[in-house]
C-alpha cells in the first residue's frame, strides 16, 4: 500500500511538459532519418519507437532529405497549450507548433501553426504517445487502396492522415496521390471505339471526352489470338476524336478487350 501511494505521488509531481516540448521539435513523423530516429527513440513510448525504427520512408522524406529534416527541426518552435491529467500515470498535452509548411516539391514555404493533442504516459520514465500506431494503420489502408486502384481513397486518406497526424513532410505525398487521382480520372474521360478488322489492321477511334487536352494516351489492345498489343497517340486535344490504325498479331481476327492504360494532362508534358 505503501509503494502504490509513493508511486501515485511521484506521478503526481511528474511534469509532462519538458518531454511533449522536446518530442515536439523533434518533428514525429510516419518516418524519419537516422538523426531524428536517435532524437525521438528515448521520448517515445516503445511501441511507438519500434514502429518508426521499422517504417519505410513516406515519399515526402525521400524528398525533402535530411539536410530538410533537420532545417525544419531548426525552425521548429512549439509552445505548450495545456496540460491535463488524465489518471492512470497519463497526462494530455496539447501544443501549438509553428514550422515552415512543406511544398509538393519538398521545398519550405511560408511559416503556418499546427495543433498537436498527445499524451505523456509514465512508461519506463516519461515518454510521448503520439499516436503513431493508429497513423501507421491509416497509412498501411492506403496501399491497400492504391492496390484495388482506387486512387481517390488513397489520396483521401492521405488527407486525412495529415490531419490527424501532421507529419510536415506529407504534402509531398499528398499532391503525388492526388496527381494519380486526377489523372485516373483524366484516363476515365477517354475513351477508344474498335471498327471492322481489313488487311490484318485494326482501325480505332480514341476520343477525348476531357475538358482539358491530353497526351500520351496508351491503348493497350488484347486478341483472341496472339500478343497484347500496345499503342501511344502523342496528343488528343479537348473533346476531340483521333483515328489510327494498329497493326493485329498474325491468325488475330478480333480484338476482346481495349483498355485505355495511361492519359495525362497536357500540361504535364506526358
Amino acid at each position: 500500500m505503501r509503494l502504490v501511494l509513493i508511486s501515485s505521488l511521484l506521478a503526481a509531481c511528474a511534469n509532462p511538459t519538458p518531454i511533449a516540448t522536446e518530442a515536439c521539435m523533434a518533428l514525429p513523423g510516419l518516418s524519419t532519418d537516422p538523426a531524428g530516429l536517435a532524437l525521438l527513440t528515448p521520448l517515445l513510448i516503445n511501441a511507438e519507437g519500434e514502429l518508426l525504427a521499422a517504417a519505410t520512408p513516406t515519399l515526402g522524406l525521400e524528398k525533402v532529405g535530411a539536410e530538410g529534416l533537420a532545417a525544419l527541426r531548426e525552425k521548429a518552435v512549439c509552445e505548450l497549450v495545456a496540460v491535463n491529467n488524465a489518471g492512470s500515470g497519463r497526462w494530455k498535452v496539447e501544443l501549438k507548433r509553428s514550422l515552415p509548411t512543406v511544398q509538393a516539391d519538398g521545398s519550405l514555404g511560408r511559416t503556418d501553426e499546427t495543433a498537436l493533442e498527445w499524451q505523456v504516459v509514465d512508461e519506463d520514465g516519461l515518454r510521448v504517445e503520439t499516436g503513431l500506431g493508429v497513423a501507421a494503420e491509416m497509412r498501411a489502408s492506403i496501399a491497400g487502396a492504391i492496390a484495388e486502384d482506387d486512387l481517390r481513397r488513397a489520396a483521401s486518406t492521405w488527407r486525412a492522415l495529415y490531419r490527424s497526424y501532421p507529419d510536415p513532410v506529407l504534402p509531398v505525398d499528398i499532391a503525388v496521390a492526388e496527381a494519380a487521382e486526377a489523372r485516373a480520372a483524366l484516363k476515365r474521360r477517354v475513351k477508344a471505339v474498335v471498327g471492322t478488322p481489313k488487311r490484318g489492321k485494326l482501325p480505332l477511334e480514341v476520343t477525348n471526352r476531357n475538358s482539358a487536352d491530353v497526351v500520351g494516351v496508351e491503348l493497350k489492345i488484347e486478341f483472341d489470338l496472339g500478343d497484347p498489343v500496345t499503342v501511344t497517340v502523342e496528343q488528343i486535344p479537348t473533346k476531340a476524336t483521333e483515328a489510327i490504325s494498329v497493326e493485329m498479331p498474325k491468325g488475330a481476327t478480333a480484338p476482346t478487350r481495349v483498355n485505355v492504360i495511361a492519359a495525362s494532362p497536357a500540361e504535364d508534358g506526358g
